[in-house]
């Protein structure tokens, strides 16, 4: 592929991602001032090295991003035990990432539990990072728009892949437990899903009632109301 046709290609696999280039150089750790230059056809076709790291962020496999290149030709030898590795790297840096996205999506009041979510997502990350005793050089900032892609991005940069394989198995239970993801298969593995009690919900900070917004006041009249009601209940025990 000439130089020109693979820029083109590069900068419609960003677009069909919907990220910038500034984005992509941050996932990538690839500068964004090189990615312009080669998506406009100022720089020659990146290195095997570079593709690596564009791999993830892009979504596209290794060996797809080497052919396009023109660093390996398919036809004439069979696929690498190296690049079969780094497909199925790939493959769980993609899943890992679709779960972060999804445990990290949307702010807190926005949904039931966002906050708590994300209190658990980012204790399992932490404890499967001490767990294997890895962690990322990467800076998250907390305050962008894209965390929850470079919360992905780091987790990617990190060569563990029993890691990631405990890392994946938790975000899904997660997901699995608040009803955000649900897979049959897991069932037979997995706890069964979170009950979500009504004194959680009520600690909320935002609850609405036919689109009014709940008060302190009306969150304490419905506790006393509630009280009142199970009142015998809860003295004895049942």
């Amino acid at each position: 592929m000439a130089t020109h046709e693979f820029g083109k290609y590069l900068k419609a696999l960003r677009k069909s991602k919907n990220i910038t280039v500034k984005s992509l150089a941050e996932l990538s750790g690839v500068s964004q001032s090189y990615l312009t230059n080669v998506e406009n056809n100022k720089r020659g076709i990146p290195s095997p090295d570079i593709l690596k790291k564009l791999e993830g962020p892009l979504g596209v496999p290794y060996k797809e991003l080497m052919v396009k290149a023109g660093h390996w030709n398919e036809a004439d030898s069979p696929a690498p035990l190296e690049d079969i590795k780094n497909r199925m790297t790939s493959q769980l840096d993609e899943a890992i990432r679709f779960f972060v996205l999804l445990l990290n999506s949307g702010q807190v009041g926005e949904r039931p539990f966002a906050g708590k979510i994300q209190g658990e997502l980012w204790n399992v990350i932490d404890d499967a990072c001490v767990k294997h005793g890895v962690k990322s050089g990467r800076k998250i900032d907390m305050t962008s728009g894209n965390k929850s892609e470079q919360i992905a991005g780091a987790i990617q940069e990190i060569e563990n892949t029993s890691f990631k394989t405990d890392l994946l198995i938790e975000l899904q239970r997660i997901a699995h437990e608040y009803h955000l993801w649900e897979d049959p298969r897991i069932d037979a593995g997995i706890k069964p899903l979170k009950q979500i009690t009504l004194e959680e919900i009520l600690q909320q900070p935002s609850i609405t009632y036919h689109g009014h917004q709940l008060t302190d006041q009306d969150k304490q009249l419905i506790t006393v109301y509630l009280d009142t009601l199970f009142r015998d209940r809860i003295s004895s025990g049942k």
